[in-house]
């Protein structure tokens, strides 16, 4: 049926009837959907949802991936920093034949984590609460002030500030203090140069977008929820991993998606300093919950250095 679907487009950019080729892709990939479940053995997926549409009252949502073309069935190279195999296995639509872990050293790297502080936007940029956005308020003022401190400390060498771009808006910086915003970092090589960096936050889905992104790529409906206190193992420079806090999902395939895109994300931020190329030491603070795959020095740094910063 998807393909009897895809013979409705009209090719000649003349004709009136041109504007029913904006229905061909959404219709194709419905029916192709409730193929995919009625050959399956599940009794609900996760591409098609009923919804209630304001205008048009029930409707069907249809979430999924773009097929890829017959043409594109050939052995295939990929490559990724962060990547997870059973998440790229998904997005590729095949298996992966084999898997290589490649990690390069990086001895001029120090890692400092403070994942007591999660850095999320409902403590620094706002809240539904008066007192909320007077604490948030309160945070961006001590935040600020011990990032120009350090940022003065190693003047004019630059200091990488990254968080979410909401935040880094709000802050009034010192001019070597660079900012890049969690989603826009991948490929920069314009921070190779910075002496230090101060990483605050993580870019974190709530549970419905997580489901939905779940339920897209592997196909089928998410169990469980998210736990906003799971338990989370982070390994430290001493080689001891060390139980801390930190969001995790029951279901396993959501859970790698909340890794991707949080966790991977703040470990992209780290590697715009390219410190594998590095001959100098270069430090940087995380202020977040994220669980890094590298290894870490714990410290206290919110509570005590952030927060307690005298005002300029």
């Amino acid at each position: 049926a998807a393909k009897l679907e895809w013979r409705r487009k009209i090719d000649d950019e003349k004709s009136p009837e041109l504007s029913q080729n904006l229905t061909v892709a959404r219709a194709a990939g419905i029916l192709k959907a409730v193929a995919e479940l009625l050959a399956g053995e599940a009794e609900t997926g996760g591409r098609l949802h009923v919804v209630t549409d304001a205008e048009s009252g029930l409707a069907i949502r249809h979430r999924g991936l773009r097929e890829i073309g017959d043409g594109w069935d050939v052995p295939m190279l990929a490559l990724d920093a962060t990547a997870d195999e059973s998440v790229t296995a998904a997005l590729l639509q095949r298996p992966i034949a084999k898997t290589d872990d490649i990690r390069a050293a990086e001895p001029m790297l120090t890692i400092r984590q403070d994942p007591s502080f999660s850095g999320a936007k409902s403590m620094l940029v706002d809240t539904l609460s008066e007192k909320g956005k007077l604490a948030c308020a309160n945070n961006r003022r001590a935040l600020e002030t011990y990032i120009n401190r350090q940022a003065r400390k190693i003047a004019p060498a630059m200091l990488l500030v990254v968080g979410n771009k909401a935040l880094l808006e709000l802050l009034d910086l010192e001019k070597n203090a660079h900012t890049a915003h969690f989603n826009a970092l991948r490929g920069l090589n314009s921070f190779a140069a910075a002496k230090a960096a101060i990483i605050i936050g993580r870019p974190q889905p709530d549970e419905r977008t997580l489901a939905a992104m779940t339920g897209a790529i592997f196909g089928r409906e998410v169990e469980g929820r998210i736990n906003p206190k799971g338990t989370a193992w982070r390994r430290t420079v001493g080689g001891m991993d060390v139980a801390g806090k930190a969001a995790t999902h029951d279901d396993s395939d959501a859970q790698r998606l909340l890794h991707l895109i949080r966790d991977a994300e703040v470990m992209q931020a780290i590697g715009r300093l390219r410190a594998v190329n590095r001959t100098e030491p270069v430090e940087v603070l995380v202020l977040s919950d994220a669980v890094l795959s590298a290894p870490v020095v714990l410290v206290d740094a919110w509570r005590g250095a952030v927060k307690k910063a005298d005002p300029i």
